[in-house]
């Protein structure tokens, strides 16, 4: 068993280290603005830039148990509100009104 776990980790060394040298580290680009939570259950997804570039929101784990739906300054990543408490209503609209 222990052969077989050393030969599968060398052939996805084998095959996935070429990529990853091949590409740039994401600091390359810019900051991470959604990563501000350094838990390891934390978890910042769907995010989408106001149309003026300025804030950004997104889903994200940074409390225990329930996501919520957070707004941050897009030049920052400091979160202005929380918007959605899944903890407290899992339900919203997009009007705001209850379902």
């Amino acid at each position: 068993m222990k052969e077989l776990s050393t030969e599968w980790q060398t052939a996805i060394h084998n095959q996935f280290d070429p990529v990853l040298k091949a590409n740039a580290h994401i600091n390359t680009f810019g900051q991470s603005v959604t990563g501000g939570d350094k838990s390891e259950q934390a978890m910042n997804v769907s995010p989408s830039l106001s149309p003026d570039g300025t804030k950004i929101i997104y889903f994200s784990s940074r409390d225990l148990l329930s996501i919520g739906l957070f707004l941050a300054d897009a030049s920052n990543g400091h979160i202005i509100r929380k918007l959605v408490d899944t903890t407290l209503d899992p339900h919203f609209s997009r009007r705001g009104d209850r379902p």
